[in-house]
């Protein structure tokens, strides 16, 4: 399974980024607090919901905004899937394929 696109809106200092990957190796590259991290950040929560760098909600959701949007497509078995997270305070929203 490979990632095709990811589409980022409010999460960490990201407001919108949308990245479309190569399935061999992709560099991501930039001066420091330009999103990096952020990017790498989103990747993981889409596979775990979680953070591997807070425990907490606020850090992880824009300081203009009340929620973030994590949208990724896969590839895989010859399909293209779409996985999607969206998260506040007060809901969490997941939904594969749909």
């Amino acid at each position: 399974m490979t990632v095709a696109v990811l589409d980022i809106t409010d999460f960490r200092n990201l407001r919108q980024a949308r990245l479309e990957l190569n399935d061999g190796l992709n560099l991501i590259a930039g001066p420091n607090a330009s999103g990096k991290t952020s990017i790498l950040e989103a990747l993981y929560y889409l596979g775990r919901t979680r953070s591997f760098r807070s425990r907490q909600l606020k850090p992880l959701i824009h300081h203009q905004a009340t929620a973030f949007r994590l949208l990724a497509w896969v590839n895989s078995g010859g399909r293209r899937i779409p996985i999607g997270i969206q998260r506040s305070a007060q809901a969490v929203t997941i939904r594969v394929d749909g």
